[in-house]
């Protein structure tokens, strides 16, 4: 079957407008990193610590990750501290990670804690709370 060409660029372009418009988007209260401009801005700039996690969209472990990046957030909704998403399909080499999904607690732009693989909500929650001295929201 032959697809019309017209047809074809504009599934094509369907699928990259996500991509295009999201690079400082927010999921709930994580920030989705999809350029280093982005990447500069809420890890390496960020004036509050940074809960990092790297991360690609056809890895199935990050995919069952995502829940509980987003349960440990709800934790943290009202404290001082920024969760963001990197996506390693569009972050340059010097914020890149060589495993995915890796979670890393930045401060004052220097990793103070660092766990490749998946991780429970309440894993990650104590992590936080024990590396930066920074309790959940009760």
């Amino acid at each position: 079957m032959k697809i019309n060409p017209s047809i074809r660029f504009l599934f094509l372009l369907s699928l990259s407008l996500p991509f295009l418009t999201m690079s400082n988007a927010r999921a709930s209260n994580i920030y989705i990193i999809q350029t280093d401009r982005a990447y500069q801005k809420h890890v390496v700039n960020s004036t509050v610590p940074v809960v990092a996690i790297y991360y690609s969209e056809t890895c199935p472990h990050c995919q069952n990750y995502e829940s509980e990046i987003e349960t440990a957030s709800d934790r943290y909704s009202d404290s001082e501290l920024t969760f963001v998403k990197i996506n390693t399909a569009y972050i340059s080499t010097g914020a890149r990670s060589d495993h995915v999904p890796e979670t890393q607690l930045i401060q004052n732009n220097r990793r103070v804690y660092d766990h490749i693989g998946e991780m429970r909500s309440r894993d990650l929650v104590n992590a936080i709370s024990d590396t930066l001295s920074i309790s959940p929201t009760p």
